[in-house]
């Protein structure tokens, strides 16, 4: 008999200018980019030194990505990204509904 496996689970709804404003800041943009990269959660006092800045300001970014939809906190302090947002761990790929991010995608020189 063969094994039965779960679809992934379907990738969430977001406001477009809920995105727009998220995506315009170069540390959400590395914050995500950590996120999808690594085990796909973090917490304020290792996200601060990847994206600079002090614990304070670390985790106003990290809490606009929970009110936005995009990361969960946990109640041991712990950020991590929504269900269905990366349908392949393999791949640094965020599925929005409207939009993929690809976040390895570089810079045009």
């Amino acid at each position: 008999m063969p094994a039965t496996t779960t679809p992934p689970p379907a990738p969430p709804a977001f406001k477009r200018s809920d995105l727009f404003t998220m995506l315009g800041s170069w540390q959400s943009w590395w914050i995500l980019m950590y996120l999808a990269k690594g085990e796909g959660y973090t917490t304020i006092g290792e996200i601060a030194p990847i994206i600079n800045t002090h614990r304070n300001a670390a985790r106003k970014q990290l809490n606009r990505l929970v009110d936005v939809g995009v990361l969960t906190r946990g109640s041991n302090k712990i950020y991590k990204l929504r269900a269905g947002l990366q349908p392949d761990r393999s791949v640094p790929v965020l599925h929005f509904g409207h939009c993929v991010l690809h976040l390895d995608h570089p810079d045009p020189e």
